[in-house]
């Protein structure tokens, strides 16, 4: 039979939304689960539309692997003290202001901002500036 927690997720969620009918597609890498999809109506899914929903499956693996990504970027690829420097940028810190907050040298924060242009692929801050915000709406419009 339907589990428990089946049940009290049909009668507390599907019933009241009078959902009738539901396609999940789950994207996986390797074997693993990355993210779910559920398209859920009041009416019935014609059998068109599952082979639709199964034809566009790739395509949304694609899409949420490259937006996962992007998202995680650059949390993945920059040190703590990286992202607070990145953070300072952002914020219009210049490099003496940077190097005084943090009491570390002007020359320091110059090799930092180096790296770290190095591993986002960026030629200055005004490229870094805009490459943290285009992430940090691109991971707001996933949550």
């Amino acid at each position: 039979g339907i589990c428990a927690r089946h049940r009290h997720y049909y009668h507390e969620f599907m019933l009241p939304n009078h959902v009738c009918d539901m396609i999940e597609i789950f994207i996986r890498r390797g074997h693993r689960i990355i993210a779910g999809i559920s398209l859920m109506r009041d009416i019935p899914f014609s059998s068109e539309e599952r082979l639709r929903a199964q034809a566009v499956q790739p395509l949304l693996g694609l899409a949420i692997h490259d937006s996962l990504q992007e998202d995680n970027d650059l949390e993945s690829i920059l040190t703590a003290k990286e992202r607070e420097i990145v953070g300072m940028v952002c914020e219009g810190a210049s490099n003496k202001l940077i190097a005084r907050q943090l009491n570390i040298s002007l020359s320091t924060v110059k090799t930092h901002l180096r790296n770290i242009f190095a591993k986002t692929e960026v030629i200055n801050r005004t490229e870094l500036v805009s490459r943290t915000r285009m992430s940090s709406v691109q991971h707001l419009q996933h949550m």
